[in-house]
């Protein structure tokens, strides 16, 4: 999308850093809406409908390519902004309640180990969803001078968004109320 943005759409750089402050208020939001309101629903059921609305979101790329926002006369600089802020204000919610378990889940004195083993996990992803990304951008033709293939790009890069879902059956249905190690004192850490 960075080159569709700059090549066809011919925004400026100083648009992106504008781009990335309004994303990262709506990460803050996102923060505040989930302690707020989401920490109490079913962790499954959260975790699910934020993959399905992040999924929705990033298919509204398609809109921008096509330029149906400019037939139904929004700017694309406002399409973006909206777009961009309620998916980042949905993947915060759909992160934390895995951060959370984490925590909680997590024995005293191996913290900064399961925040480590946490952001190797999620950078590995990105790493193997970006050489998806270049792999499906590279057999589609898509380059800074073809956007042909730009639109089924984006839908099989947000439907790969579904695949965890598979997977939700591993998650607890809820978060425990207190750290493990607090609910059970005898449990001591073993270290070899």
């Amino acid at each position: 999308m960075f080159y569709f943005m700059t090549e066809k759409l011919h925004f400026e750089p100083e648009l992106f850093g504008r781009f990335a402050a309004v994303q990262a208020i709506a990460n803050i939001v996102g923060i505040y809406c989930y302690s707020k309101f989401c920490k109490q629903l079913n962790v499954r059921k959260l975790y699910v409908t934020t993959t399905y609305l992040v999924t929705l979101f990033c298919l509204m790329s398609v809109v921008l390519v096509k330029r149906w926002n400019v037939n139904m006369g929004i700017p694309d600089v406002a399409f973006i902004l909206t777009d961009d802020s309620i998916l980042e204000f949905f993947n915060e919610i759909h992160a934390l309640p895995i951060l959370v378990l984490s925590v909680r889940l997590c024995p005293q004195g191996i913290e900064s180990s399961m925040y480590s083993l946490l952001w190797t996990v999620q950078l590995m992803g990105i790493n193997v969803s970006t050489y998806i990304s270049a792999i499906c951008t590279y057999l589609l033709g898509v380059n800074n001078k073809n956007f042909d293939g730009l639109v089924p790009l984006i839908v099989i890069c947000s439907l790969l968004h579904l695949a965890p879902v598979f997977f939700v059956w591993m998650i607890p249905e809820e978060l425990p109320e207190e750290n493990v190690q607090e609910k059970n004192p005898e449990m001591e850490l073993y270290i070899p």
